[in-house]
């Protein structure tokens, strides 16, 4: 029973929240080559594909999902499904005016990262909610199904040139930094379904957390490399621009790593989901996981490539009354299907600005966002949701909340 309610966690268990959209209130700010400011931001969301807010609540807060929340769920899982989440704190400060190098300033952050994302197949769906013998005499494919699990720490530093180059890097330190990937997965049940055996070939990593001491741990470190740049058809600021770059391309090096495989056989009739706030996280460290199945473990130090993002986007230029927005964002490494967004900004007056747009990706389908800005005198305040309905609504698929408040210096 150890393995199922394992199993369970590493894919329901995942209410998070983080940044959605590089929407952020610091792009109010026309960014000319002297514009310096500091900015606070913080965003966050969780969503999935098949599971809606009524449903996500029940795994929150502890709850009994019955047969019709299971198979309204089951009804929309395709051949890969998502559920996660992330939450995202940054303290940004840029100074293009005060060159360090020729006409180059600089730029540098704090920020907090905690995210946990999930993909399963619709096999593992079934057997999760419904048990093996929903599957008898068939075999159920579980790959390819991953989990992430990622809690960090990040300080970046930089040069700007006159805000349309960007160059710099990010060191980050991993309080926990866990995962499972599934590239091949067979679960068969016999005709009878008092049987089954399931047959994997993948790996789960993890961290000694137990080092965590400081601010900067040594579970692991990551150095990345950051880049942006703007690209505009006309000079000036009234003109559009599109913002491309990437975040945290670079190296992850983990101290004392647990590399774990495992094949083997098991027999069990379904499970309940009942107030997982009271299962123990204890069942996600190495020692339970091998307790449970077998799991053979190896300790090692390891280096690998940084989960990463690639991104562009167009933001408004403030100045005319309409503008069209858009954009894509990727991470790497993430259970994050690529996320794209398409809209418009109104602009009411000199102080006050509303953008409205559709989305699609991340962990969920589609999403209608809306984002607002107030300016005062120098102050910039912005609220974004990506997912308004997810306020009112308990058959929308997530929530998503971000604030920030920017100074022009």
């Amino acid at each position: 029973m150890k393995l199922i309610y394992t199993i369970l966690l590493l894919f329901v268990y995942c209410f998070s929240v983080g940044q959605q959209l590089g929407n952020s209130v610091t792009k109010t700010i026309p960014l000319d080559s002297n514009t310096t400011f500091f900015g606070v931001e913080s965003e966050g969301y969780y969503s999935s594909s098949i599971f809606n807010n009524g449903t996500i609540n029940k795994f929150i807060n502890g709850g009994f999902i019955n047969d019709d929340e299971k198979n309204k769920s089951l009804e929309k899982t395709k051949r890969i499904n998502h559920i996660g989440g992330e939450f995202n704190t940054t303290l940004l400060y840029s100074n293009p005016k005060n060159h360090i190098i020729k006409d180059w300033g600089f730029y540098t952050g704090l920020s907090y990262n905690y995210n946990l994302g999930t993909q399963f197949t619709k096999d593992v769906y079934q057997l999760l909610f419904f048990g093996n013998k929903s599957l008898m005499g068939d075999t159920a494919v579980l790959s390819p199904s991953a989990y992430y699990l990622r809690d960090m720490n990040s300080f970046s530093f930089g040069l700007n040139k006159k805000n349309q180059l960007k160059i710099g890097l990010t060191l980050s330190s991993f309080n926990n930094n866990a995962g499972a990937e599934i590239a091949k997965g067979l679960f068969y049940t016999d005709s009878t379904g008092g049987e089954l055996s399931i047959d994997v070939e993948g790996n789960y990593f993890a961290v000694d957390t137990n080092r965590t001491t400081t601010f900067f741990s040594n579970n692991a470190i990551g150095i990345g490399v950051d880049l942006e740049t703007v690209f505009q058809f006309k000079e000036g600021i009234n003109n559009p621009r599109i913002i491309i770059g990437v975040r945290n391309l670079g190296v992850l090096i983990q101290n004392n790593t647990y590399q774990l495989a495992t094949k083997a056989t098991y027999k069990y009739s379904g499970i309940e989901v009942s107030n997982l706030s009271n299962i123990s996280t204890d069942l996600l460290s190495p020692s339970a996981l091998q307790d449970s199945i077998g799991l053979q473990t190896e300790v090692s130090n390891t280096t690998s490539l940084l989960p990463f993002e690639i991104y562009f986007y167009q933001v408004p230029t403030y100045q005319k009354r309409i503008e069209v927005i858009y954009g894509f964002r990727y991470k790497i490494q993430s259970a994050y299907k690529a996320f794209l967004y398409a809209g418009g900004n109104f602009k009411f007056n000199e102080k006050f600005n509303a953008s409205t747009y559709i989305s699609h990706g991340g962990y969920t389908n589609f999403q209608w966002g809306l984002s607002t800005q107030l300016a005062l005198d120098k102050v910039r305040l912005g609220i974004n949701s990506g997912n308004m309905l997810g306020f009112f609504s308990d058959n929308a698929y997530g929530k998503s909340l971000g604030i920030s408040i920017a100074y022009q210096l």
